[in-house]
């Protein structure tokens, strides 16, 4: 029976086979998986697969809830890859993507509109009313300056804000990361009836674009 990794025993190397070669090759970002929400360690697994771990996994994922499983091309031992914000999976076979949102691996309806369903936070204070979606509509925005934010930037992740309410939207980063060449923590106002597309160039800082 394979064995598991120690906790925090890293990502994929190229001693993990093709599935661990893919993530690399992707800057860890995009990974090819057998199959999805899987929580009891395949018995005979071949070198190279690669799963996403379920909610109240066993044996040797045990505690690995919502990671990546990733079973290497030499040795016994099961690697666990920690899901980072914006990491997306594809299930080859079905052709089938998630994503993981910082709560759950998300279908690609999970991570649709929300249109109206964002309210701006009063007051405008970073953390508030975190996003979660990659295309998000905020409906309500009472005051000038009542406040969304973003998600931690992981490079290449892309987020789409609309403003659809009533006032000004100011738009955080997550705490240590930075909007443009502004300082970091700092916000970006964003008119109503505007839209503004965010791209993380990196792991502390996302580039907008503002359109109509």
């Amino acid at each position: 029976m394979p064995q598991a990794l120690p906790s925090g025993g890293g990502g994929p190397s190229a001693d993990d086979g093709p599935g661990a070669l893919t993530a690399i090759a992707r800057a860890g970002l995009e990974i090819d998986v057998v199959d999805f929400d899987v929580t009891s360690p395949p018995s005979s697994p071949s070198p190279g697969n690669a799963y996403l771990v379920g909610v109240g996994a066993t044996g040797a994922w045990a505690g690995w809830d919502g990671d990546v499983a990733i079973y290497p091309a030499s040795g016994t031992i099961w690697r666990r890859k920690t899901a980072r914000v914006g990491m997306r999976a594809l299930k080859v076979t079905h052709g089938l993507w998630r994503q993981w949102n910082g709560r759950i691996w998300a279908t690609d309806a999970e991570l649709g509109v929300a249109r109206g369903g964002i309210v701006a936070a009063p007051g405008g204070a970073q953390g508030d009313a975190p996003i979660a979606h990659a295309l998000c509509v905020v409906g309500t925005v009472v005051t000038n300056g009542d406040a969304v934010t973003l998600p931690p930037a992981v490079t290449g992740q892309k987020c789409l804000v609309a403003n659809a309410g009533a006032s000004s939207l100011a738009i955080f980063p997550s705490s240590g990361d930075a909007i443009d060449a502004g300082s970091i923590d700092a916000s970006k106002s964003l008119a109503t009836n505007k839209r503004c597309r965010f791209e993380a160039v990196d792991d502390t800082t996302w580039i907008s674009l503002v359109g109509a």
